[in-house]
């Protein structure tokens, strides 16, 4: 009583009034257990709507012992409640701390305000989230010096305290914030977010907040614990081997597929192993009549319907080989039953709409906005992968070209690619902002490593909705580039297909452009020919449309027009892939590898006026190796290479060349 008394004197509060209030406390709670062992309503004293009056309250004795109760928690004999705490509407700690000796506590919040503000926060959100937060740490842990090592498991443990304490506690007990910021704790944890993220930012704890929603899964299904439980097994298994995240939440989705499936039509199966290839091919069908989550009237694409088949067999299958449950004892889905996949051409964008987006994204004023179009429309990246770019991400080569650091993605690659200078400017701007944030970095999803990222704001990594799809439209708007119901045509992923496109145009050489493009095999980046190649354009007309001179085993074929419909539709689209030293191959790929180059009498063989160069330059090779096989004694070898220049001879003169001309590469 007597240090209490003393407090009160020292904050200039003693009064008859403050006296009764604290006797009455005392006498109703003799210990602070009897006290916290009340219901919250009891606890808080005054809810909402209640007068001021004591005999209006639910219990105005608990009520007017709120200063007496905040004394105990500053001098360290009591810890305080988080329920109570996050409901309390809380007065005058800052004088409190002072007065007890803690003067240098109000001092650190307002520093971490004003730093806050000189990041680029306001006033009123800072100040609201600091001092929201870091007094109620002090109360739960009744130490005024706790704020100063606090983690980020503290702001995340108070975040998961509001969700908890706001599902069951009673809505008259939300005394602290505005009507619209009570529902689900919504103020509280807002506040709690924003507080995190400054303490990041300004590198008081080593890793920032990060945006949780209720989980929800689209699918629900009940299934037979055996089922259930062979699969959770498997997805586990498919987590410990380093499968990617997103594949994982495909794999999820492909699966709660086919329990909604057996939910449906097969209630009776208790595990895997009673699946039988009748039940397969229900599936398939089943499949086919299903709708997308997203749009019910549109059934699933081939591609997500041969994804949910292909992953149901890889877990049947590693199911079995690795004992995670029963099983499948053979093979149920076999190669055919997989939708024939569709190969769609890039999207690129046409010159003109492309000037018109360019213009508009100039005209954007969120510079982390403009900066991530920039560099989707000049680097090829893919938009996750700009995302995730890291605040040193720009350097140049030698002669000063700007030099772009892409991180590892979906080929898990790290790539360099050159980069324009108005993509440059754009993120050299961006770390201007940066300059002074002393965030640790985040923990990437993809290396799981600590990264700086670029495109940071107030400790938050900004989303793929901020940086593309709400800059995107408005950009499309400007541009005049819209859907009949006013939505954007232009995806980021657009501009990838289109510098694509562009570098194939210009001539750039294969591997370059999948150098640029992170493309993992030569198929991917030859899918930009379909509708690039001007020379595979030229040679296609030549050979097959035009008449030109041709010769080889193929050739009267192509000429009098008997290739089969499935022939010229694989040469219309691959004639690239055609291409050989020689001549040409129109050996289909289920045919098997080619021989033309070993074989020049290969009835698929056909050559053409622009490889009579070659042709020569290939018969004066084959007179050296005769040459060194006489010396050599090898007589066989000596009519194995003539064997090819007689055969090069005929060619030629059917293609009216002769072994006069040149023979450089063409």
């Amino acid at each position: 009583m007597d240090e209490y008394k003393d407090y009160l004197v020292k904050a200039g509060q003693i009064s008859n009034g403050s006296l009764q209030q604290y006797a009455r406390f005392v006498a109703a709670y003799p210990t602070f257990d009897d006290w916290l062992a009340q219901p919250l309503e009891q606890r808080l004293g005054r809810l909402r709507g209640e007068g001021r009056r004591p005999s209006h309250m639910t219990n105005g004795t608990s009520y007017s012992g709120r200063q007496y109760l905040m004394y105990a928690s500053m001098t360290g004999r009591l810890k305080l409640p988080w329920d109570y705490l996050i409901m309390l509407q809380l007065r005058g700690f800052a004088q409190m701390a002072t007065v007890l000796g803690h003067e240098w506590l109000p001092a650190h919040m307002e520093d971490v305000i004003e730093k806050a503000v000189a990041q680029g926060w306001s006033k009123s959100s800072a100040g609201t989230s600091i001092s929201f937060l870091l007094p109620r740490f002090v109360l739960r842990h009744a130490d005024p010096h706790y704020i100063k090592g606090l983690t980020a498991l503290d702001f995340e443990t108070f975040r998961g305290e509001v969700r908890d304490v706001y599902a069951t506690a009673s809505p008259e007990s939300n005394t602290k914030w505005r009507a619209e910021d009570r529902r689900m704790g919504r103020g509280a944890l807002s506040a709690a977010f924003g507080a995190h993220a400054i303490h990041f930012q300004l590198g008081l704890v080593t890793d920032g907040p990060v945006r949780t929603r209720p989980e929800g899964k689209l699918i629900e299904s009940d299934v037979a614990p055996g089922i259930s439980e062979a699969i959770e097994r498997w997805l586990q298994y498919d987590s410990d081997r380093g499968t990617p995240d997103k594949t994982l939440r495909n794999h999820d989705l492909h699966l709660r597929y086919f329990t909604a499936f057996v939910a449906e039509n097969l209630p009776t199966l208790h595990d895997l192993s009673g699946l039988e290839r009748a039940h397969i091919i229900d599936y398939i069908g089943w499949l086919a009549k299903r709708k997308q989550l997203r749009d019910k009237s549109l059934a699933l694409t081939p591609g997500t319907r041969r994804s949910a088949l292909g992953t149901l067999a890889k877990m049947l299958r590693e199911v079995a080989e690795n004992d995670l449950g029963p099983a499948p004892g053979r093979e149920l889905i076999h190669k055919a039953d997989y939708p024939k996949p569709q190969k769609a051409l890039p999207r690129f964008i046409p010159k003109r709409e492309l000037e018109l987006l360019v213009k508009a994204m100039a005209d954007l004023k969120d510079p982390y906005q403009r900066c991530s179009l920039l560099v989707a429309r000049w680097s090829g990246a893919r938009s996750d992968e700009i995302k995730r770019l890291e605040l040193d991400c720009l350097d140049t080569y030698a002669d000063g070209t700007y030099r772009l650091r892409i991180p590892i993605g979906k080929t898990g690659k790290e790539r360099s690619v050159p980069l324009a200078n108005e993509a440059a400017y754009a993120i050299q701007a961006v770390q201007a902002l940066r300059a002074n944030d002393r965030d640790a970095g985040k923990i990437d999803r993809v290396t799981k490593r600590r990264v700086r990222y670029l495109f940071m704001y107030q400790g938050r990594h900004l989303s793929k909705s901020f940086l593309f799809d709400i800059p995107l439209q408005a950009v499309c708007e400007q541009a005049g580039l819209l859907t009949a119901e006013g939505g954007r045509l232009v995806t980021a992923h657009r501009f990838r297909h289109t510098l694509g496109t562009n570098l194939v145009e210009a001539g750039a050489r294969w591997r370059t452009i999948m150098a640029i493009l992170g493309h993992e095999t030569s198929d991917m980046t030859l899918t930009y020919a379909h509708i690039s190649d001007p020379e595979v354009k030229a040679d296609y007309e030549k050979v097959v449309l035009l008449g030109s001179a041709i010769a080889g085993p193929a050739a009267t074929k192509i000429r009098n027009k008997e290739l089969s419909t499935h022939e010229l539709d694989w040469l219309q689209s691959n004639f690239f892939k055609s291409e050989m030293e020689l001549g040409g191959c129109i050996r289909l790929p289920e045919e098997g590898p080619c021989e033309c180059d070993m074989f020049l009498a290969c009835p698929k063989f056909f050559t053409t006026k622009s490889h009579a160069p070659r042709l020569r330059r290939r018969w004066h090779r084959e007179e050296e190796l005769i040459h060194d096989a006489r010396e050599r004694g090898w007589p066989r070898e000596v009519e194995r290479h003539r064997a090819i220049q007689v055969r090069i001879e005929k060619l030629l003169a059917d293609l009216g060349e002769s072994l006069e001309g040149p023979d450089e590469a063409c």
